[in-house]
């Protein structure tokens, strides 16, 4: 990078264009970071017409280089579009191993893909340069790195070690989302100007959920000097491995030493000490600091001896345990005692460190350690006194497991019963994230020990369903977090199949089992995998169906194996089955009416409410809507009357709500829009309240999103409608929606749910005649949909949904009098709609959807010949008359397979009167000429 000006050759040479690649680099960089040749630069822009260009990815403006390594090249860059400094990380060229570098790059981009947190630099956007080589941008961390910081202000122990505890959450939060850094040192914990903490570089982290195979050849990517012992023996790594790279990070960062007595420039020597030293105590370890190092610090060399003795010792070498098992079990349990060190308090290391220094000469010392046992059993003399040792320590042993059941008790207690109770109450959301960062901590420092005690392991497999459903449960209060979701439901599986394994007959082992495959199921539900939820679903329902068997006056069962009942009706309606839905139905309403019975609770009122609700959805779809608001009345007045008992009852509340959005559904079938109306404004109230109480409540803003759709058709369905209010609410909607989708972009549920918000307002925008507005909300559609298909979101329902953009598109084109364009757009959907029923052919929905789409193809053909020539009136008249005919036959099959829909009779109708005016045209066509008098 050059510190003199652009020489004014060098700066015509860039305006003419002739300059090579590398010098317009290097001046680009120098421009960056040079005010006077940035005013020289524009000003021969400006008289010459045309400004050199600037070397940018994508819209980003390169500035400077500011870091290198053995993958790519770091630029500071300008995003002029929000105008701000971002950090843009491009591949180096591809050769020798560019492809395993490529491979490793992309891996990067999808590891910080995975993650938001508030120190850890996050992905913005990606993609590709002219040559193919890959970039991506990411926040721009103006930083130092660590120990640099640390060292330039001379930071006292206690704020170093207060600056390293939100980069340990950062790690501990990677390790929550199956992260592991497997590179962390000072260099990659870089420190802000504010004096924040930012984690980055995942150039080499590895996905705990199958490992992309990037160390498969070669040496395996780390840096020695902090890398652990396992990972010098090219073993599997884990959790624990960075658990290691932290304990080096803290020994430098207090001491200005490194662990390990030996230069860091002697690879082999090096390695060596990884595996086979053990590092002295950091205190003693300030006896090799050099001047500078100390004079880097707060305290004299005797005051900082003084401080690490004791606490930090033992934490800091704890951490550094060769054998992984042997470490602090999670990154969470290090932070903890770093705090606890902070405070006062007594830490985990320095009670365990007496009964590690035990193991550890036993493991170095196996047989003396045997002989020593030999010898004291030969001592007789010594019985009495080995005797009372042995009973003490049995007092201990007991002590120990009385406070340890206590801490479990108190654990399960936070997870089972504080977190139910905390989850009703608005604004609970940021607690409930302590709440699940803290459970999850626990969860995995049982997990990681092993043990034959039955009990706790039945106690960790529940405990890992529960906290799947804190973090992201789809149909309770949950933070949102599907991905963690699933995972915390799969090893929960894993530890309850393994109790059944051992002893089939473990009732309560198989009914975890069974749970599991319900929660996995709903995750599949709401992604819109229907076919492998509904085989969760009957998968747990015979699990279930069998336990009752067992023990039929268990009522909670009872109503568990009605839910997987419910649940599997409720997709199966989804699928178009609804007589095989309805079946399902009916046999969970019996089994909840009959629990009801026998005790009638809140939790049994709400599941029958629930089932009504699913069974009157079924009977408006069987053509039965008195049935249906019948079911749907009973419903409403179940929840409103749980509602009006428990006001501060947040999911009360919501499920009052969900009553009286189905049961306007039915008003609006019924012809009773102001009906409907009224109850979708309730909706909405209540709505609007729980997202005030608790604006990051994600669950609460959606309720919010479906309250404003059911609003928005309810006033659709009025006579003289109310153009300006369902504008208003159209556009709320979206907002709320667009919201909720940059808010949390790893959750591509949000995309999804963004395309049926967009479908609903594009449709309103239509109704009013508004093709401006519609056309924008189409093109925004046909993108959401773009995007959601290359990150490999789009299920079944989103395409369907980014299908029938193009059926909007051709409303709007045909209300523009593009009739053309519009039959182009009507066949583009269709062809859409028959690639979604070739990959999913039971989703009677979608082949309606195709019906209704044929039968919008004959009406255009219409309007075509209603504007043609005279000459090809007849052959345009005839085209429309056979695409009627089409559609009608297609939607008579679907009527025979079982499917009628109020759809499928707007479509007959439709084309009959279709066929009619296409007849009556060509009989007038076919008339000939009458004579001139």
């Amino acid at each position: 990078m050059p510190t003199a000006c652009i020489t004014d050759d060098a700066l015509a040479a860039w305006a003419a264009g002739t300059a090579t690649d590398a010098a317009v680099k290097e001046m680009t960089s120098h421009v960056g970071h040079c005010e006077t040749c940035r005013v020289v630069l524009a000003e021969v822009a400006r008289t010459s017409g045309e400004r050199p260009p600037a070397l940018s990815y994508g819209r980003y403006q390169l500035q400077e280089q500011v870091g290198a390594g053995g993958m790519g090249t770091v630029w500071a860059a300008w995003d002029p579009t929000v105008r701000r400094r971002v950090a843009v990380k491009v591949l180096h060229d591809a050769s020798g191993d560019g492809a395993h570098r490529a491979q490793r790059f992309l891996h990067e981009r999808q590891v910080l893909a995975g993650l938001e947190h508030p120190h850890i630099a996050r992905l913005l956007d990606a993609g590709e340069t002219a040559e193919g080589r890959p970039w991506f941008a990411m926040d721009f961390v103006d930083g130092q790195p660590l120990d640099v910081f640390c060292d330039a202000r001379k930071l006292t122990t206690r704020q170093r070690l207060e600056l390293l505890l939100p980069a340990f959450d950062a790690v501990s939060y990677a390790h929550q989302h199956l992260v592991v850094h497997r590179d962390l040192k000072p260099s990659n914990i870089l420190v802000g100007a504010d004096g924040q903490p930012w984690l980055v570089d995942f150039g080499i982290a590895r996905l705990l959920e199958g490992d992309v195979g990037l160390t498969q050849t070669g040496m395996t990517p780390m840096t020695p000097a902090y890398a652990s012992p396992e990972q010098v023996r090219r073993e599997p790594v884990a959790t624990t491995s960075d658990v290691y790279a932290l304990g080096v990070v803290l020994y430098e960062t207090l001491t200005g030493v490194s662990p390990y007595r030996v230069a860091t420039t002697e690879l082999e020597a090096l390695l060596t000490a990884v595996r086979e030293q053990n590092p002295e105590a950091p205190s003693l370890a300030i006896a090799r600091a050099t001047p500078q190092a100390v004079a880097n610090r707060a305290s004299s060399p005797e005051r900082l001896r003084s401080e690490l003795a004791d606490q930090l010792d033992a934490i800091v070498l704890m951490a550094l345990r060769k054998v992984p098992a042997d470490r602090y079990p999670s990154v969470q349990a290090l932070a903890d005692d770093v705090r606890a060190a902070l405070e006062g308090r007594p830490t985990l290391a320095r009670r365990g460190d007496t009964a590690y220094r035990a193991l550890s000469f036993v493991r170095r010392h196996k047989v003396s350690a045997a002989a020593v046992v030999a010898a004291v059993l030969a001592l007789g003399a010594g019985l009495a006194s080995t005797v009372w040792q042995a009973r003490r320590a049995e007092q201990e042993r007991d002590i120990a497991q009385r406070r340890f059941a206590q801490v479990r008790s108190l654990a399960h207690a936070v997870l089972f019963d504080y977190h139910d109770g905390i989850a009703v109450l608005a604004g609970s959301t940021p607690l409930r994230e302590r709440l699940v960062k803290d459970a999850q901590g626990y969860l995995d420092g049982l997990a990681a020990e092993t043990t034959s005690d039955r009990a706790l392991r039945l106690e960790l497999a529940q405990g890992f369903l529960k906290l799947g459903d804190v973090q992201g449960d789809p149909f309770g209060a949950s933070l949102g977090d599907l991905v963690s979701a699933k995972a915390s439901y799969l090893r929960g599986r894993a530890l309850a199949e393994a109790l059944v394994a051992e002893d089939p007959r473990d009732w309560e082992a198989r009914r975890v089992v069974a749970s599991s495959h319900e929660k996995v199921a709903a995750v599949f539900e709401v992604s819109g995998e229907l076919t492998t939820a509904l085989s969760e679903y009957e998968l747990a329902s015979r699990l279930d169906g069998a336990l009752v068997a067992e023990r039929p006056d268990d009522l909670d069962e009872r109503m568990t194996f009605s839910r997987d009942e419910l649940s599997a009706g409720q997709v199966l309606t989804q699928l178009g089955d609804v007589e095989q839905a309805a079946r399902r139905l009916e046999r969970a309403l019996l089994e909840r009416r009959s629990v009801v019975a026998q005790r009638s609770d809140r939790r049994t009122r709400r599941g029958v409410a629930t089932v009504l609700i699913s069974l009157a959805d079924v009977r408006g779809e069987q053509g039965k809507p008195n049935e249906a608001i019948t079911l749907d009345e009973e419903a409403s007045a179940i929840l409103t009357a749980l509602a009006e008992e428990q006001p501060d009852d947040a999911s009360a509340q919501r499920d009052a709500a969900r009553g009286w959005d189905g049961l306007a559904g039915y008003y609006r079938i019924q012809a009773q829009p102001e009906r409907a109306v009224e109850l979708s404004h309730k909706s909405l109230a209540a709505a609007r309240k729980a997202v005030e109480a608790d604006p990051q409540n994600s669950v609460a803003r959606r309720d919010l999103v479906v309250s404003l759709g059911n609003l928005g058709m309810s006033l659709g369905a009025m006579e003289g409608k109310a153009d300006a209010e369902l504008a208003k609410t159209e556009t709320e909607a979206l907002e709320v929606q667009r919201a909720l989708a940059h808010d949390e972009p790893d959750n591509l549920q949000y995309e999804r749910d963004l395309l049926s918000v967009l479908s609903m307002a594009t449709a309103g925008s239509l109704d009013r005649g508004d093709f401006a507005t519609a056309e924008a909300r189409t093109l925004e559609h046909l993108a959401v949909a773009a995007r959601l298909t290359a990150a490999g979101g789009m299920n079944a329902n989103a395409q369907e949904n980014g299908v029938m953009a193009h059926s909007s598109m051709a409303a709007v084109r045909a209300g523009q009098k593009r009739f053309d364009e519009a039959l182009a757009e009507n066949r583009l959907a269709i062809a859409g709609l028959d690639a979604v029923i070739a990959e999913n052919p039971g989703l009677a929905r979608v082949q309606v959807r195709r019906a209704y789409v044929l039968a919008k193809d004959a009406e255009f053909y219409v309007l075509i010949a209603e504007s043609a020539p005279k000459e090809k009136r007849r052959e345009a008249w005839l085209r429309a008359r056979e695409a009627a005919q089409a559609a009608q036959k297609y939607a008579g099959e679907i009527e025979a397979a079982g499917h009628a829909t109020g759809t499928l009779g707007i479509t007959r109708k439709g084309t009959e009167e279709v066929l009619a005016k296409c007849d009556a045209a060509l009989k007038g066509a076919d008339q000939p000429a009458a004579k001139r008098p």
